[in-house]
């Protein structure tokens, strides 16, 4: 394993381009997808049990609202609020 780097500090990349490597290098690597999406349904299970499974549902039937539903869960939790806006997906 490579020792970690400050990305912003070490390349010539912007916060924008550093996220969208990450963001590829977490779709072609199976495994860190799958504990990426374990760790986020165990923190909202952990967070709300029946919200997090009316989430669920919805992002699995493809309810036209499931991303409000999940953007807002995972602001509960902590996470996807303090993204900058151009780096939100386009899904929905």
């Amino acid at each position: 394993m490579t020792d970690p780097i400050n990305l912003s500090s070490r390349v010539a990349l912007s916060p924008n381009a550093i996220f969208r490597l990450w963001k590829a290098a977490l779709k072609d690597d199976e495994r860190l997808l799958d504990d990426a999406i374990a760790a986020v349904h165990d923190q909202m299970m952990l967070s709300d049990r029946v919200r997090a499974e009316r989430v669920i549902s919805m992002i699995i039937r493809r309810h036209r609202h499931a991303k409000d539903a999940f953007t807002a869960m995972l602001t509960t939790l902590g996470g996807a609020g303090r993204r900058p806006k151009r780096f939100r997906s386009s899904y929905g």
